[in-house]
C-alpha cells in the first residue's frame, strides 16, 4: 500500500506547521544571508585596488562559498529540530560551527565544484563575446546559463538532503553521507522534482 503523501497534503501540513513560527524561520534565513553578504562585502573591500585583485577575490569568494556550507547545515539543524518537535532557536544556524564543520564544508565543496564547472563556459563567453547588453540574449549564452541551472537543480535533487543526513547520521563520514543520500533518492527523484516544480508560481510571485 502506498503510504506516501501527495504534494497537496505535504504543503497543507507544512502550512499548518509554520503557523505562528514564520518569524523565527524568516529571521534565521535573513541572518544567514546577512552573514554571507557581510563576509562577501568584506572580501570585496579587502581586495579593492590590490594587485591581482580579480584572482584573489575569486579565490576568497570560493572560500566564502565553502564556509556557507556551515550555515546551510545549521539551517538544516534548525528545520530538523522544529520538524521533530525539539526546541528550535534562531541560533541553531550556528550549530555546525562547533559540530562537524568539516563535514558541512566537504558536502558544500561538491556543490561549489559543480557550480565552478558549469560557470567556466559562461565566464569565458562573457569575457570574450559579450560587448553590449544585447549580447546577453545570445542563444549560446542563454544555453550555457540554462545548462548551469539544470546542473544545479539536478545536484540539489541528488544531494540536497546531505545537510540533513549529517545530523541524523553523525557517525557517517562526508563521503558516506553523499553516497547514502544518492542511494536514498532512488525511486523518489520524480516525486521531489515535481514537488519543487510546484513552487514555481510562488517563486514568480516573490
Amino acid at each position: 500500500m502506498n503510504t506516501f503523501k501527495d504534494r497537496a497534503e505535504l504543503k497543507s501540513e507544512a502550512r499548518q506547521f509554520l503557523l505562528g513560527k514564520y518569524s523565527k524561520f524568516i529571521c534565521a534565513l535573513v541572518l544567514s544571508e546577512l552573514v554571507i553578504t557581510l563576509i562577501g562585502s568584506m572580501v570585496d573591500y579587502a581586495t579593492h585596488g590590490v594587485p591581482y585583485a580579480r584572482y584573489i577575490g575569486f579565490a576568497l569568494t570560493i572560500i566564502v562559498e565553502l564556509f556557507s556550507g556551515i550555515l546551510i547545515a545549521g539551517s538544516a539543524y534548525l528545520y530538523l529540530n522544529a520538524a521533530t518537535g525539539k526546541p528550535a532557536q534562531i541560533s541553531d544556524i550556528f550549530h555546525c560551527f562547533s559540530n562537524y564543520p568539516n563535514k558541512a564544508i566537504t558536502v558544500q565543496a561538491v556543490f561549489v565544484v559543480l557550480s565552478l564547472i558549469t560557470a567556466v563556459p559562461g565566464l569565458i563567453f562573457t569575457h570574450t563575446a559579450i560587448t553590449t547588453p544585447l549580447d546577453l540574449i545570445n542563444p549560446v549564452f542563454i544555453s550555457i546559463e540554462l545548462v548551469s541551472i539544470i546542473v544545479a537543480f539536478v545536484a540539489d535533487i541528488f544531494l540536497g538532503f546531505c545537510f540533513y543526513m549529517m545530523h541524523d547520521f553523525p557517525s557517517l563520514t562526508s563521503g558516506q553521507i553523499i553516497k547514502t543520500c544518492i542511494k536514498l533518492m532512488k525511486g523518489y527523484k520524480k516525486k521531489l522534482v515535481l514537488l519543487k516544480l510546484s513552487f514555481i508560481p510562488l517563486y514568480l510571485l516573490g
